[in-house]
Protein backbone atom coordinates (compact mmCIF):
# COMPACT_ATOMS: atom_id res chain seq x y z
CA UNK A 1 0.00 0.00 0.00
CA UNK A 2 1.21 3.44 -0.81
CA UNK A 3 1.26 6.56 1.29
CA UNK A 4 -1.98 8.23 2.26
CA UNK A 5 -2.26 12.02 2.13
CA UNK A 6 -4.55 14.19 4.24
CA UNK A 7 -5.03 17.93 4.63
CA UNK A 8 -5.63 18.43 8.35
CA UNK A 9 -8.35 21.07 8.68
CA UNK A 10 -7.53 21.91 12.30
CA UNK A 11 -3.80 22.47 11.86
CA UNK A 12 -3.58 23.57 8.23
CA UNK A 13 -0.95 20.85 7.67
CA UNK A 14 -0.65 18.45 4.77
CA UNK A 15 0.34 15.03 6.15
CA UNK A 16 1.42 11.86 4.40
CA UNK A 17 1.33 8.52 6.21
CA UNK A 18 2.89 5.28 5.02
CA UNK A 19 0.95 2.11 5.74
CA UNK A 20 1.83 -0.29 7.19
CA UNK A 21 4.45 1.27 9.40
CA UNK A 22 2.57 4.50 10.03
CA UNK A 23 5.48 6.81 9.49
CA UNK A 24 3.91 10.25 9.22
CA UNK A 25 5.50 13.22 7.53
CA UNK A 26 4.31 16.80 7.53
CA UNK A 27 4.64 17.90 3.91
CA UNK A 28 3.41 21.44 4.24
CA UNK A 29 1.97 23.71 6.87
CA UNK A 30 0.01 26.85 6.17
CA UNK A 31 -0.21 29.82 8.51
CA UNK A 32 -3.95 29.41 8.80
CA UNK A 33 -5.99 26.28 9.38
CA UNK A 34 -8.90 25.88 7.01
CA UNK A 35 -12.45 26.34 8.14
CA UNK A 36 -15.13 23.71 7.80
CA UNK A 37 -18.66 23.23 9.06
CA UNK A 38 -18.18 19.54 9.89
CA UNK A 39 -15.08 17.52 10.64
CA UNK A 40 -14.19 13.82 10.60
CA UNK A 41 -12.02 13.23 13.66
CA UNK A 42 -11.03 9.54 13.67
CA UNK A 43 -8.59 9.90 16.57
CA UNK A 44 -5.24 8.19 16.89
CA UNK A 45 -6.69 4.80 17.87
CA UNK A 46 -8.56 4.35 14.58
CA UNK A 47 -5.67 5.82 12.61
CA UNK A 48 -3.25 3.32 14.15
CA UNK A 49 -5.73 0.45 13.82
CA UNK A 50 -6.59 0.86 10.16
CA UNK A 51 -5.42 3.82 8.13
CA UNK A 52 -6.98 2.39 4.93
CA UNK A 53 -10.30 2.29 6.81
CA UNK A 54 -9.87 5.93 7.85
CA UNK A 55 -9.28 6.89 4.22
CA UNK A 56 -12.31 4.91 3.03
CA UNK A 57 -14.65 6.31 5.68
CA UNK A 58 -13.44 9.85 5.06
CA UNK A 59 -13.87 9.49 1.30
CA UNK A 60 -17.40 8.12 1.81
CA UNK A 61 -18.41 10.88 4.23
CA UNK A 62 -16.86 13.57 2.02
CA UNK A 63 -18.55 12.31 -1.17
CA UNK A 64 -21.89 12.13 0.66
CA UNK A 65 -21.50 15.76 1.76
CA UNK A 66 -21.46 14.82 5.44
CA UNK A 67 -18.03 16.28 6.28
CA UNK A 68 -15.96 19.15 4.97
CA UNK A 69 -12.60 18.15 6.42
CA UNK A 70 -10.55 15.73 8.51
CA UNK A 71 -8.11 16.05 11.39
CA UNK A 72 -5.49 13.49 12.34
CA UNK A 73 -4.79 15.06 15.73
CA UNK A 74 -4.73 12.91 18.85
CA UNK A 75 -7.13 13.95 21.62
CA UNK A 76 -4.72 12.71 24.32
CA UNK A 77 -7.38 10.58 26.08
CA UNK A 78 -5.17 7.48 26.04
CA UNK A 79 -2.69 9.29 28.29
CA UNK A 80 -5.02 8.83 31.26
CA UNK A 81 -4.04 5.15 31.27
CA UNK A 82 -0.31 5.85 31.52
CA UNK A 83 1.41 5.80 34.95
CA UNK A 84 2.53 9.42 34.56
CA UNK A 85 -0.38 10.41 32.35
CA UNK A 86 -1.03 13.88 33.84
CA UNK A 87 2.58 14.93 33.23
CA UNK A 88 2.53 13.51 29.71
CA UNK A 89 -0.79 15.22 29.04
CA UNK A 90 0.62 18.61 30.06
CA UNK A 91 3.61 18.04 27.79
CA UNK A 92 1.34 16.93 24.93
CA UNK A 93 -0.87 19.99 25.32
CA UNK A 94 2.14 22.31 25.42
Amino acid sequence: MGPYAFDDALTGSSITCDYPGLQALMVERSDEPSTCASLFFPGCSLINYGLPLVQSVYDLLKSAGEVDGISLLCCGKILQYEPDGPAQRRSFEA
